[in-house]
C-alpha cells in the first residue's frame, strides 16, 4: 500500500543556529520540499526562502499580529495552558499546546493533565495540535479532541525513526 504525505509539515526549531547557518540549511531544500517548513526562528529568512508558514514560539508571540507582512502565510504558536489557547485571536490557524502526556525527549518533563481535559477548549477558529510525548501506544486517545498532533520524541529517539513515524502517522490517520 502506498501512503502519501503530502500533508507532513516539518518545524525546524535550532536555537543554537545562526541566521548565516538556518540560510544555508534551508539552501539544501527544494522549493517543493520548503514548503513544507516552518521556521521558530528567524521569520526574515522564510520570506528570502518562499516558506509558506510562520511559527511564534509563546515566549516570543506577538501580542497582535499586523496584516502587513503575514498575508499569505499559514500561522502558528505555541501554547501551554488552556486560558492561553482560548485568548489566541483567529490570526493562528494553529496552536500547539504542551504538554499533554510524559516528554519522551525531555526527561522529567511532566505533563499538565489539564490539557487533556478538552471541555476548557472555547477557541474553535484556531486549530488544536497535541504535543509532548505522542507515541503508538497513546495517540488513538487524541483523535476525538485534537485536530492533530506533532511528533518529536518517540520519532526521534526511535531504533528506526522513519517506521515509527509511519506507524504514528498510519495510526493517526486510521490506515492500519
Amino acid at each position: 500500500m502506498f501512503v502519501s504525505y503530502t500533508d507532513v509539515i516539518v518545524h525546524i526549531r535550532k536555537p543554537t543556529m545562526s541566521i548565516r547557518e538556518m540560510d544555508e540549511f534551508l539552501a539544501g531544500f527544494t522549493p517543493e520540499e520548503r514548503k513544507k517548513l516552518v521556521l521558530h526562528s528567524y521569520p526574515e529568512l522564510s520570506r528570502t526562502w518562499g516558506l509558506e508558514r510562520l511559527h511564534y514560539p509563546a515566549s516570543l508571540r506577538p501580542s497582535s499580529l499586523q496584516a502587513d507582512g503575514h498575508t499569505g502565510y499559514r500561522i502558528s504558536t505555541s501554547v501551554h495552558s488552556w486560558a492561553e489557547f482560548n485568548s489566541l485571536s483567529s490570526s493562528y490557524q494553529d496552536a500547539f499546546i504542551s504538554p499533554v502526556f510524559s516528554s519522551i525527549s525531555k526527561k522529567g518533563y511532566r505533563p499538565n493533565e489539564d490539557l487533556r481535559r478538552t471541555e476548557k477548549r472555547e477557541n474553535f477558529s484556531t486549530n488544536l495540535i497535541a504535543l509532548g510525548g505522542i507515541a503508538t501506544h497513546n495517540i488513538e486517545l487524541l483523535k476525538q479532541n485534537v485536530e492533530d498532533v506533532a511528533l518529536c520524541g518517540s520519532v526521534w529517539l526511535s531504533d528506526d525513526p522513519f517506521a515509527q513515524f509511519k506507524t504514528c502517522y498510519n495510526l493517526w490517520h486510521n490506515q492500519l
